[in-house]
Order: C-alpha cells, then structure tokens, then sequence
C-alpha cells in the first residue's frame, strides 16, 4: 500500500509526463495559447509540489538544496526581466524624460513581448 507522500508525488510524476507527451504535439506550438497552455501547467504543478512541501508531504531533494547557486541566479535573471516591465519614474534624468517624450512609459519597448518573456523564462 503506497503511503499518501508517494501518491501524490506519483500524481506530480504523471502530470510531467503528460506535459513531455503535450508539448511536442503540433498543436500550434508557436501560438500563444499552445505556450500559455503549456505554462498554465507548469505553474499548476508547481504550486501543486510547494504545497505540498509547505505542507511537510514531501519534502526538498537534496540535490535541489545543493544547487542553491544557479537558481538564485536564474531568479535574479527572472527578476531583471520583471524589473523592465516597472513604470519610468519622472525624474530629473534628461534621458528618462526624452524617453517619456516618445510615448515609452517603461524600460522595454515592448511591453508584451517582455511579459510574454519573463512568463517563458518562469516556465523554464
């Protein structure tokens, strides 16, 4: 009889299979639905596994613990991409002002293109 921890880790464990089989599928993988089906499921199975390590069900690997490194600097890389959807403050910066003056209202240029970044960088 499998204890409660190994179900739900087995319930995690077929949802990222499901994932491997979904996103080669040629639904319209370069289509924005197809991403954000596939990054709606990521995250779900996220929340789903800190949920349950938060909850003491199962706990961290060891292996993640010891690669503490590169995930803060993939988290800092996450967080600059954030950082560039932040509104320009005014300020007394002549370039922030010549800035303002053509319309951009903050540092991307685009600002779809850099929120539809960071939600990949997340789901990577």
């Amino acid at each position: 009889m499998k204890t409660i921890a190994a179900k739900q880790e087995t319930r995690l464990f077929y949802c990222l299979i499901g994932l491997i089989i979904y996103l080669p599928l040629p639904l319209a993988s370069n289509r924005i639905w197809a991403w954000s089906i596939a990054e709606a499921w990521i995250f779900g199975m996220v929340v789903y596994w800190l949920w349950l390590v938060c909850r003491g069900s199962l706990s961290i690997p060891p292996s993640l613990r010891k690669s503490w490194l590169p995930i803060t600097l993939l988290g800092n890389f996450t967080v600059f991409t954030i950082v560039q959807l932040l509104p320009i403050a005014g300020g007394g910066d002549k370039a922030i002002a010549v800035l303002q003056e053509f319309g951009w209202s903050a540092l991307s240029l685009d600002i779809h293109a850099t929120l539809q970044s960071g939600l990949k960088t997340c789901a990577y």
